[in-house]
């Protein structure tokens, strides 16, 4: 069975959508690449750089049809590429990154920044992306607690992302999967303002009420950011 792929996004309360997303399947409908990139509001040019990174991502698959025993491989490419691009642009602009590549019985993902990917199987989280920010590196030490890392004074600070003079390595996970496997990826937007049970609930609901959830999560997550919402984007993927 081929996947399925939801996403609804919001400004926030934003002037710019600096998230961008793209899903395309392959020419047999075997595998499919999904993408997530949110521009670093700190840096100017940050919508530039996460259009770039899809823009790039979506150039490649397209001219390289990788399977999915080249999938390690062609996602650290197209992440390698996507940074040369960004950080040939001026004003040095940043974007997190999130790309997921998918058959019907594997999975491989990277990531870089905050942007995260969740993995449920049976309605039951097995893995999870850990952010590459400061924030994370609080957690596990200890210092703060769980609820803590969606509203800390420096969960935004990242300690990599695509960008910049130098390209730090993303992140790679792989999983098998089967009928029952389902995938969140969500920005900052999404994730700070939620709890990790609501996005329980959501990789839970049928197929058929996927998107209607989707655009209730963002709408959700809008409304529990306030006057300062973030952009929002989500996608879920499953069968």
């Amino acid at each position: 069975m081929s996947w399925q792929f939801f996403s609804a996004q919001s400004l926030g309360a934003q002037r710019e959508q600096q998230d961008c997303l793209g899903a395309w399947p392959s020419e047999d409908g075997s595998t499919v690449l999904v993408v997530m990139a949110d521009g670093a509001g700190g840096h100017h040019g940050g919508q530039q750089a996460a259009h770039a990174a899809a823009q790039m991502a979506q150039s490649l698959w397209q001219r390289e049809r990788p399977s999915m025993r080249e999938a390690r491989d062609f996602l650290e490419m197209t992440s390698r590429a996507a940074h040369g691009a960004i950080s040939a642009m001026p004003q040095s602009p940043r974007t997190t990154w999130l790309a997921l590549m998918a058959s019907d019985t594997q999975a491989s993902w990277v990531h870089s920044g905050d942007s995260r990917l969740y993995q449920y199987t049976m309605g039951r989280l097995t893995q999870r992306t850990h952010d590459h920010s400061l924030i994370q590196i609080l957690y596990e030490k200890g210092q703060v607690v769980e609820k803590e890392t969606r509203s800390h004074p420096v969960r935004s600070v990242l300690l990599q992302c695509l960008g910049g003079p130098e390209y730090l390595p993303v992140s790679h996970g792989s999983s098998t999967v089967g009928l029952e496997d389902v995938f969140i990826l969500c920005t900052d937007g999404v994730w700070s303002a939620l709890s990790e049970a609501y996005l329980l609930n959501l990789a839970r609901c049928s197929a058929q009420n996927r998107q209607r959830a989707a655009e209730e999560v963002i709408v959700r997550a809008v409304k529990s950011g306030g006057p300062v919402a973030d952009n929002a984007s989500l996608w879920i993927v499953g069968r």
